[in-house]
């Protein structure tokens, strides 16, 4: 881990978004993992936004991301980047891919599904 105040510059923020965590990694351009953290996730949609935002300004403000992925569980719309269902979630049809990037303030975000980013 970086010692306090070190800003070190890191290609890819993972985020994976599950039914009880939310895990996120830091990974360097090679793609080695440098880095995780992991949160309860909170089953109020605008809590668990709120969680996404205090998690990478707080935790992981020593990074600098030039890109994000965001694994989410269920059925996504990639036209219009909402959520239409969470399968073990209770939220449905929210504007995930406008709401996360929000959180993370100027990060390139992608959003998929999380058994297909598995997959790869």
């Amino acid at each position: 881990m970086p010692s306090p105040g070190l800003i070190l510059i890191y290609m890819y923020l993972g985020i994976d978004v599950g039914a009880s965590k939310i895990l996120f990694a830091v990974f360097e351009p090679d793609r080695k993992k440098v880095s995780e953290y992991k949160v309860p996730t909170p089953q109020d949609y605008e809590v668990f936004l709120s969680t996404v935002g205090k998690t990478a300004k707080e935790q992981l403000s020593q990074y600098e991301f030039t890109a994000a992925c965001a694994a989410i569980p269920g059925w996504i719309d990639f036209e219009k980047g909402t959520a239409v269902g969470f399968g073990n979630l209770p939220w449905h049809d929210v504007p995930i891919q406008k709401d996360i990037d929000e959180q993370l303030a100027g990060v390139k975000l992608f959003i998929h599904n999380d058994a297909k980013l598995a997959g790869l």
